[in-house]
């Protein structure tokens, strides 16, 4: 198994740093961390470059002209979205120099599930990040410090992902082509955030650019027609459109179109990606859930009917008495928005709720039976 010395070699970011110690991948890790803060620097090993401005502090990496370094600083959040703890090393260089080396346990919740190491970056460029768990599992992606660009982020479960969002409002710097926005109310899209609603954001899951047309319909009306060239590993971010309205999203992207709809009165994030396939969900590869029905009243009679882009892909019925919970296994069968109709009957009364949900990692659909019905998709 490789140790992290041995990651560097291989990826040829030569040590402009000193290498404490001996960790590594397959070395002895480090006690899980009982901080309730996520700092910085974690107290596994940490290595940092120093900036080439002068004197200053080593961090953030910095040009002596002002001009070539952003206003904001950007760094990188790790986090494990898995149900499982991981040791992850994380490497970030620029050529021949490395700017952090860090080796740490992420545990599958709490505050030590996610590092954020910030203020890393200030100089204008393209800057890699290698990620390898110490299962095998390794990631490849960049911190673009450009003024367009957020934190870069790594999420760790069956895979390694690295992202970086994009602000789009809906012009983005040089992400963004042209196209057109309109405002819908009160609040206005795109120039107030709501608090809640629906938060749309399209990655490019790809290997390289793609023409991306992003459209927002809002109760029927048209909010947003624009189209963007987003990098690989770039992330569409939208401000949240606000609830209690019919949104209706279309992607376009190599001659594919993916269209859904969300009406539901809950807040739904809907994540969707692009790559040479076309337009999809952006989903972990085990993405599904298991259907569970929680009768918390009286002797009813409960039925689930699952439909995704209009056809019908499960149902279920049952009678459940007082306090009875039934399950069934692999009742959503993949990734992607759907809708979830459910109906209670007792007696002469029937209640219909309907929900969107959307799947993007295994889990269940748990759907409670109290005065009314609703359905949450929870881990």
């Amino acid at each position: 198994m490789p140790t992290r010395r041995r990651l560097l070699a291989a990826l040829g970011v030569a040590g402009s740093v000193g290498l404490a110690g001996c960790d590594g991948l397959g070395g002895d890790r480090p006690d899980a961390r009982t901080a309730t803060e996520t700092p910085a620097a974690t107290a596994s090993e940490t290595a940092v470059a120093t900036d080439d401005a002068g004197d200053g502090p080593s961090l953030p990496y910095s040009a002596a002209a002002a001009s070539e370094n952003v206003e904001r600083p950007l760094g990188v959040v790790v986090r494990n979205v898995g149900g499982e703890r991981r040791f992850v090393t994380v490497v970030v260089s620029h050529g021949d120099r490395t700017l952090l080396v860090d080796s740490s346990e992420y545990a599958p919740e709490g505050t030590d599930r996610t590092r954020h190491y910030p203020n890393l970056v200030a100089r204008r460029g393209t800057y890699d990040v290698v990620v390898e768990t110490a299962d095998g599992a390794t990631g490849r992606g960049v911190l673009r410090v450009d003024g367009v660009h957020r934190d870069a982020v790594v999420e760790l479960d069956g895979e390694v992902r690295v992202r970086q969002t994009a602000r789009c409002t809906p012009d983005c710097g040089d992400v963004s082509v042209a196209g057109e926005a309109r405002p819908f109310g009160n609040p206005r899209w795109p120039e107030i955030d709501a608090w809640a609603g629906y938060t749309v954001t399209v990655a490019n899951a790809g290997s390289r650019r793609h023409e991306v047309r992003v459209g927002f319909e809002i109760d029927g009306d048209t909010a947003l027609d624009y189209r963007y060239r987003p990098p690989p590993g770039t992330v569409l971010g939208f401000p949240t459109i606000p609830p209690l309205r019919r949104l209706e999203v279309t992607v376009e992207a190599n001659g594919d179109r993916w269209r859904g709809r969300l009406d539901a009165d809950r807040s739904v994030a809907l994540p969707l990606a692009v790559d040479d396939d076309g337009v999809r969900v952006d989903a972990w590869p085990d993405a599904g859930a298991d259907l569970r029905v929680r009768n918390e009243r009286g002797p009813q009679t409960a039925t689930v009917v699952l439909s995704k882009e209009g056809e019908r892909v499960a149902s279920w019925s049952a009678d459940l008495g007082r306090e009875e919970t039934a399950t069934v296994s692999a009742f959503v069968p993949g990734p992607g928005l759907y809708e979830a109709e459910m109906t209670v009957e007792r007696g002469d009364e029937s209640l219909t709720n309907t929900r969107s949900v959307v799947v993007t990692r295994r889990g269940v659909l748990l759907v409670r039976v109290r005065d009314g019905v609703d359905a949450f998709f929870v881990r």
